[in-house]
């Protein structure tokens, strides 16, 4: 699973899904330098500059591994590469900049969460009508929004937290459920068909 923004809540939401038992891969470029977040993160076993004193998860003993189950990197293309589904928790201003730059590796044939919140100024358009702007046809059939009342802080202590996974594909919106849903991290899923209904009352509320 891969993350792509490691602010508060890209952070909580590779926290809930490390709980679930996945191997979480997180992306971000802050301003002191994607290279230097992940350093301090992977070193510090927590995000100190957007969610501090929320620790990252040993690895299980039976694993075998030797790191956390959540590691941070500083190149995109290596977060991305393998993963079962990528979860877009890049702020709104940013998104369409990162699409463009790395369309590349944007892996194709897995689901897409687009977990942004709010509009971009310039255009007024929702995140996903950003994506589809810059990514195309091929890759918005793999495409579901995520939106829903979170806490950052309460959702990595796993406090209770509920959101909708919207789209028109009704299988993928229940897989990305199943992929997603976490009991351990009392983190659920709703299904809706509404994504744009989703995008602007996230934006409203945000």
């Amino acid at each position: 699973m891969c993350i792509l923004g490691g602010g508060a809540f890209g952070t909580a939401l590779s926290l809930v899904m490390a709980k679930k038992g996945s191997e979480v891969a997180v992306f971000d470029k802050p301003p002191a330098g994607a290279e230097a977040q992940a350093k301090a993160c992977n070193e510090d076993s927590e995000n100190k500059a957007f969610l501090p004193g929320c620790r990252f998860p040993e690895p299980a003993p039976e694993s075998g591994a030797t790191r956390s189950p959540v590691w941070w990197h500083h190149d995109p293309a290596a977060a991305m590469e393998g993963a079962e589904v990528v979860l877009f928790a890049i702020p709104a201003p940013f998104l369409r900049g990162f699409c463009e730059k790395n369309k590349a590796s944007i892996p194709k044939g897995v689901p897409l969460v687009v977990c942004t919140r709010g509009l971009e100024a310039a255009t007024m358009k929702t995140p996903s009508e950003v994506m589809a702007e810059v990514l195309g046809a091929e890759y918005m059939k793999e495409v579901v929004v995520m939106s829903g009342p979170t806490a950052s802080r309460e959702l990595a202590e796993g406090q209770g937290t509920s959101v909708v996974v919207a789209g028109h594909d009704s299988g993928l919106v229940q897989r990305v459920q199943g992929q997603l849903s976490c009991r351990a991290a009392n983190f659920r899923t709703h299904a809706s068909d509404d994504p744009v209904g989703c995008e602007v009352a996230g934006a409203v509320k945000h």
